[in-house]
């Protein structure tokens, strides 16, 4: 008989897909995970050892596994044991329930188990919320080839025939526990549409989806599952929706390649594995089993002993996490991954919560007894259950004493706490939360590994692509982290009310800069081990990878976004002011994502430091900062604006003077160099007029007057803020009066991207109409404007960046729409507000990527950005002119739930200080698409009339409608 040790060896190279595999080899570092685990356990079992997956886990190579003390007694157990080796074998239907519930069974049910405490969670919390999105998961996938109904319908018959989590309902109110009852025959209801184009399919999808069809609300019919199929003439796109409580997230994946698998080749036997045997009764009996044990219990309770993390209250209502940020992962980065995993003998997951977890600390700013929710793989070690459908994950805290360790100890740590979990990792987080009397984590974390998705790839006879998820858990801030073949993506959800999108996006970049910090600390360069079949064709990591120096302060992109957008092309050295407020705040965000260094403001010792650095690119996105990064860039010969230029786009009043002379502008302007040239001022630029400051952003002390007595107003507090020793040069400059535009703005804005081979004009944006006194409000891609009104304000604004010099980066115009054509407002040199994320949103486009492109000498290669016929929009809400506070924001899921808004996110929280005045700060941002401009208008409309703001004023609170923001 063949040893246990060449037995073992065997499996595990067969399962690895490591022919080199030795007796030494370590399973993570052959780029083992979870359900790899299961899989080896399983087949080891069926071949009479007695293996377990925490001797798997913990030992990892055959030479420790076969001389660890609990295998060799279980070997010898064995041996004189009158039992079967593996499997769950002694059992009948319905013996998990008690005689007076298998007897009030109805016909036509061929199997009943007790719910598990998730199952009974999730369809709990979706009675309790009403929330008709929570908990509904839908996958769907584009498939190349003509569309055979009746092969399809045969295949999904096949497919619930195989999966009793497919013929699963629920009955909490007729038996003495809550029961999953499986159906013998279910038939899932299937919606096919035709559609002539790719557009038309997806607007089919989503109005299955959005009308409330595609959705599963009554748990005591089988099946919880809704089809969706839109047929192109060559093509057709498969929606599968169904209830979490019977899937999880590999199940939806095994559902996808087993039905296209059964599709493109027949229902006959032989196509697929046997049906796995009991599996979601053994996961049932091993919930009870934990929930009964007192070592279980004790170990979770020690693993959420920690002060709330993000979270002080986590509130009375249900979260609503429907807010999202997607981040891509290069390739390169993932090879990084897997390199660093088997370095240390750990998995990918292992090294990927490592970095979760540092994110998490500079989020919080805290760097002891950082907690996380981390989700647990708890398959039972049961044959087939690799392969099983159902639901077979459970969400528990993994509490991190310390996340300021090196990277190496971090991941052993994250590998350690998950090998010490895995024995009562099917202890129910239910139970948890009861004895806690709260929630055991603010955040939670789930890593998956998409290998099924290389089966999907290979059917030829049925070429998938497109594939998608979506889905709304009941947690405020939830994390994906997905690797498909060569690719990752990085998934957040949260409700803004927990945490505002801004933070979100902290987080993100937070966790893009700590992923490539691991990477370029631990993973050495690339190895034969980066096999094209496990993670892509074989690339080496760049022994020196580009630096960055970003110089950084409150503007118009947050560093996590910088973060997310330079990650992946270098380092970034951070070049912050001292004594700035907005930078001592995020400086640990900044501190995770790169290095900080101080200006100090003497510019010889700022250049010295720079100079140090030696940094292979220089950028920023900061109004205040574009001259010494001009400068800097010069001074090392590194692409950059050059600093003339520079000094135009923030010198308001010598802009004018150029653009006039230039003869691209003939607005009337006076450079106010104190107050007592005030009236010489006025009678140079007559009235109306607009006075501004020289140097600045976002509409700080700018007011318009139109009539004496206002003029009068204006000096007087220009007269204040002199004598209050805040005096800065202002320039006044003839109004320009807009022409009637309604509903829409009388203004629009042009992003640019100029190069020294030219410029580029990226888009047009049109705007809504701004809030006192010149606060802009939302954008709209693209504009409303005719073809002929869009020339002529592109070749205007061609003019004037032309007239100033613009040969480098990114610029944001801003022009007036009058009855004599259109005039210039300002010129900008730098990304707008915003633009990113609506970028990124509507078109796919990074434009902090593009710049850190442009920064080291490198084309970006951007086009016009095209929206495929559609028209996309942001709106902001913006605080009251008066200080107060923010009490409550009402009417968010209204808000959400409107044809047409794609997203809704909160940028502040309750009990934050507005402090009033007339700087643009935003409350919110919804985003949104629509097939015409009058329909974003109307959704613009309908969106702000859904929401009511609280305000804590002097006076008291005041409920504010979105309508009348504008008058507060």
């Amino acid at each position: 008989m063949v040893d246990p040790a060449s037995r073992l060896l065997r499996i595990l190279r067969e399962q690895l897909a490591a022919p080199g595999l030795d007796l030494d080899g370590k399973f993570y570092a052959q780029g083992g995970d979870s359900l790899t685990a299961v899989r080896v356990v399983n087949t080891a079992r069926a071949e009479g050892l007695p293996l377990t997956l925490r001797d798997l886990m913990v030992h990892q190579s055959v030479r420790a596994i076969v001389s660890a003390p609990t295998f060799v007694q279980a070997l010898a157990e064995q041996a004189t044991a009158e039992r079967p080796a593996a499997g769950d074998t002694a059992w009948a239907p319905f013996d998990l329930l008690a005689a007076e519930d298998r007897d009030r069974l109805p016909a036509g049910v061929v199997e009943a188990l007790p719910a598990s405490a998730l199952q009974v969670g999730m369809l709990y919390l979706c009675e309790l919320s009403q929330d008709r999105e929570l908990y509904q998961v839908m996958d769907d996938w584009e498939v190349e080839a003509p569309f055979d109904e009746p092969a399809f319908r045969a295949a999904l018959a096949e497919l619930v025939r195989r999966h009793p989590a497919l013929r699963t309902c629920f009955d909490f109110a007729e038996y003495s526990v809550p029961v999953q009852l499986v159906r013998e025959q279910a038939d899932p209801v299937v919606e096919i549409e035709p559609a002539a184009t790719a557009e038309e399919a997806e607007a089919a999808l989503r109005h299955w989806r959005d009308s409330g069809r595609g959705g599963v609300h009554d748990w005591a019919e089988a099946p919880l599952v809704r089809v969706h199929v839109a047929v192109r003439p060559e093509s057709f796109h498969v929606a599968f929706a169904a209830h979490h409580a019977i899937l999880d997230g590999w199940s939806y994946s095994r559902v996808a390649v087993e039905l296209m698998t059964l599709y493109a080749h027949g229902t006959a036997a032989g196509q697929l594995p046997a049906p796995a045997g009991p599996v979601q009764r053994a996961f049932v009996r091993a919930e009870q089993e934990a929930l009964g044990s007192a070592a279980a219990a004790e170990h979770w309770l020690a693993q959420a002993d920690a002060p709330p993390l993000l979270f002080a209250d986590h509130g009375a209502g249900i979260p609503d996490a429907s807010a999202r940020h997607v981040l891509d992962l290069e390739p390169e980065l993932v090879r990084g991954l897997h390199r660093v995993a088997r370095r240390l003998g750990t998995s990918v997951k292992s090294v990927a919560l490592a970095a979760h977890a540092r994110a998490l600390g500079a989020l919080a700013g805290r760097e002891e007894d950082v907690v996380t929710g981390v989700v647990f793989n708890t398959r039972p070690p049961e044959p087939g259950s690799d392969l099983a459908v159902g639901l077979f994950l459970n969400t528990l805290p993994v509490r991190f004493a310390r996340v300021g360790d090196d990277w190496a100890d971090l991941v052993r740590a994250a590998a350690e706490a998950e090998r010490e979990g895995a024995p009562h990792q099917a202890y129910p987080q239910a139970a948890l939360v009861e004895r806690l009397g709260r929630p055991a984590f603010d955040v939670t974390f789930n890593f998956m590994n998409f290998r099924d998705q290389q089966e999907l790839a290979d059917l030829t006879a049925a070429p998938t692509s497109r594939w998608r998820r979506r889905g709304k858990p009941s947690f405020p801030f939830h994390v994906n982290l997905e690797i498909t073949g060569g690719r990752g993506q990085l998934r957040i959800g949260h409700d803004p009310a927990h945490l505002p999108q801004e933070r979100a996006e902290s987080y993100a970049g937070l966790l893009a800069g700590a992923l490539a910090a691991v990477v370029r600390e631990l993973a050495g360069p690339a190895d034969p081990a980066d096999s094209a079949e496990a993670v892509g064709p074989v690339e080496a990591l760049a022994v020196a990878r580009p630096r960055f120096a970003v110089l950084y302060d409150a503007g118009a992109v947050p560093a996590g976004e910088i973060g997310a957008g330079l990650a992946d092309l270098g380092e970034i050295l951070f070049l912050v002011p001292r004594h700035s407020a907005h930078v001592d705040n995020l400086r640990s965000v900044m501190e995770l994502l790169g290095e900080v260094h101080e200006l100090t403001g003497d510019q010889e010792a700022d250049l010295r430091l720079v100079r140090g650095l030696a940094p292979d690119g220089i950028l920023t996105f900061c109004e205040d900062l574009l001259r010494p990064a001009a400068e800097f860039a010069e001074a090392l010969g590194l692409p950059g604006q050059s600093p003339h230029a520079a000094r135009v786009f923030t010198d308001k009043g010598m802009q004018r003077r150029i653009l006039r002379e230039a003869g691209v502008d003939t607005t009337r302007t006076f450079l106010l160099a104190a107050p007592t040239d005030w009236a010489e001022a006025v009678a140079a630029v007559g009235l109306p007029a607009i006075v501004k400051p020289v140097t600045g952003s976002r509409s700080r002390d700018a007011y318009s007057f139109r009539d004496p007595a206002e003029a009068e107003a204006v000096r007087e507090r220009l007269e204040r803020i002199a004598a209050a020793g805040l005096w800065e040069p202002f320039v006044v400059e003839e109004y320009h009066e807009g022409r009637p535009s309604e509903p829409f703005g009388d203004y629009v804005s042009v992003e640019s991207l100029c190069t020294p081979s030219g410029i580029t004009h990226l888009v047009l944006t049109g705007k809504t109409p701004v809030m006192p006194p010149f606060r802009g409000t939302g954008r709209i891609w693209p504009s409303h404007l005719p073809a002929a009104e869009e020339a002529e304000v592109l070749d205007l604004v061609t003019a004037a960046l032309e007239a100033v010099g613009a040969d480098h980066g990114h610029a944001h115009t801003e022009l007036k729409l009058t009855a004599r054509g259109p005039k210039l407002i300002e010129l900008n040199g730098r990304i707008s507000g915003h633009v990113n994320m609506m970028a990124r949103e509507s078109c796919g486009t990074d434009l902090v990527r593009a710049t850190g492109l442009l920064a080291l000498g490198e084309d970006p290669q951007l086009a016009p950005f095209d929206f495929g016929g559609k028209v996309h929009f942001q709106y902001n809400n913006l605080s009251p002119l008066t200080a107060c506070t923010i009490e409550a924001v009402d009417g968010a899921e209204a808000v959400r739930s409107l044809p047409g808004v794609t997203g809704y996110r909160s940028f502040v929280r309750m009990g934050d200080q507005l402090p009033g005045g007339t700087s643009t700060l935003t409350l919110d941002a919804l985003s949104g698409v629509g097939d015409s401009h009058a329909e974003v208008a109307r959704t613009i409309e309908a969106a702000r009339a859904a929401l009511t703001f609280t305000f804590g004023m002097p006076e008291g609170p005041r409920r504010v409608n979105g309508l009348d923001l504008a008058r507060h």
